[in-house]
């Protein structure tokens, strides 16, 4: 079909480049004559011309942002209306086979939606994704979806955490002298988050929408002994907590969130929370 659609289109298709489309694309005709569409507009309008590796690649690369498009709208709408499916989904790319097993034998049907909607093939009793092109796509796209759960959770009980910390701080500020809390803000801010300040007022600082103070602010300030005296002993392990949520934000890593980090921070979250709590 390579060749043949080559042939109106002035394109000379090598065999090596034929069976590289054929492994990729699985013979499929949508897919293979997207790509054959892309090596048309891409290669040089003075025809006939042997088509390059280079010019192959440069299609399958421009049809790839296309079809993680299409593959991301089929992903939306099993994650939404079928999320049975979607977990099927997952187990293949995941190679979960113990899993997979398990689906196959109690819920046959949901693993045949999926090879309707031409994502997943049987072969005896082994289930992949149908195409190889298919298959980096979806591995992307669902590690992706990974982690934007992951970090979901971490904004979600960061705020919460942040919240709590900042109820208690203002709290004890209205246990204490004025001098002593500025002579806090002096000893412990920076002088550029001092200067940074238009006021010290604690109504205004632990605000839960017009704060200025960062949560490596509030870290600086439990340092010094002074401040929630009742956590006493256990003040190193809040600062402690407080740096493993700090060092994960997003705005500062990748966009993957691993095993052990994630481990890590709940740990963290799971002793804050606790810590404080509302009684």
């Amino acid at each position: 079909m390579v060749q043949r659609l080559g042939y109106f289109m002035g394109l000379e298709f090598s065999s090596e480049i034929v069976a590289e489309l054929q492994r990729e694309f699985g013979g499929h005709p949508f897919f293979t004559r997207q790509v054959c569409s892309k090596v048309h507009q891409l290669a040089s309008s003075r025809r006939p011309i042997k088509v390059s590796s280079n010019i192959v690649h440069q299609a399958k690369t421009a049809f790839y942002g296309e079809l993680e498009n299409y593959l991301k709208d089929i992903l939306d709408q099993l994650k939404e209306f079928y999320p049975a499916e979607f977990g099927v989904l997952k187990s293949v790319i995941e190679g979960n086979t113990a899993e997979l097993t398990e689906y196959g034998l109690e819920a046959p049907d949901l693993i045949d939606h999926l090879i309707g909607y031409g994502l997943v093939e049987r072969s005896g009793e082994h289930f992949d994704i149908r195409l190889s092109a298919i298959k980096v796509v979806l591995q992307r796209l669902i590690a992706s979806e990974h982690g934007e759960d992951r970090w979901a959770e971490i904004s979600r009980r960061r705020n919460a955490v942040e919240t709590s910390i900042r109820l208690a701080l203002f709290h004890w500020v209205k246990t204490i002298d004025r001098n002593v809390w500025s002579d806090v803000i002096d000893q412990n801010l920076t002088t550029g988050r001092r200067q940074a300040l238009t006021t010290t007022e604690p109504r205004v600082l632990f605000s839960k929408s017009e704060t200025p103070l960062y949560l490596s602010d509030l870290m600086m300030l439990i340092k010094d002994e002074r401040v929630l005296p009742y956590i006493s002993d256990r003040r190193s392990m809040v600062l402690s907590s407080l740096n493993s949520v700090n060092k994960l934000r997003k705005d500062a890593h990748a966009l993957s969130v691993s095993d052990t980090d994630l481990r890590e921070v709940r740990l963290a979250f799971n002793y804050l929370e606790d810590e404080f709590a509302a009684p």
